[in-house]
């Protein structure tokens, strides 16, 4: 999920980084949509980032997934 992403919004150095460990699935991920008392519905999640002046406050807490320390990344 990461890769169009990256293609998209990242940098040249960071696509350069990290889109071939990607395509070579050289590096794992994990993807993280928790946070407490909303298990993992999207629809449910309570966190929020509102804008304050030039940057963004964000409120709430996110619960990481079981077997994300196997992960390079999330």
């Amino acid at each position: 999920m990461i890769g169009p992403e990256l293609i998209v919004h990242g940098s040249d150095e960071q696509k350069a980084k990290h889109l071939p460990k990607i395509m070579g699935r050289e590096i794992s991920s994990w993807q993280v949509c928790s946070e407490s008392g909303a298990g993992l519905g999207l629809a449910s999640l309570q966190t929020r980032g509102t804008r304050d002046d030039d940057e963004y406050v964000v409120t709430g807490q996110k619960i990481w997934a079981s077997g994300a320390h196997m992960s390079d990344c999330m």
